[in-house]
């Protein structure tokens, strides 16, 4: 599933029965604070998400800090 680019940040999930993903790309030169209320509905029973490059833990409360020109691929987890 895919969300409409929305102030330089483009938002999209692959899922399957056993694994959600959430890839995030900044386009924006400065960092960006990503709210997450858009996305409630493919969110919705996870509480937190890995960084599939880094392994950081980002919790899924109400926003991501994005650093500018980034990528993240995140995993979601319950």
């Amino acid at each position: 599933m895919q969300f409409v680019p929305y102030d330089g940040v483009y938002v999209y999930f692959r899922y399957d029965a056993q694994q959600t993903v959430m890839c995030i790309m900044n386009t924006n030169e400065k960092p960006f604070t990503l709210s997450l209320n858009r996305f409630a509905e493919m969110l919705d029973g996870f509480t937190k998400a890995n960084d599939v490059v880094t392994g950081t833990t980002h919790p899924l409360k109400d926003s991501i800090a994005l650093r500018p020109m980034c990528n993240l691929v995140l995993e979601l987890q319950p």
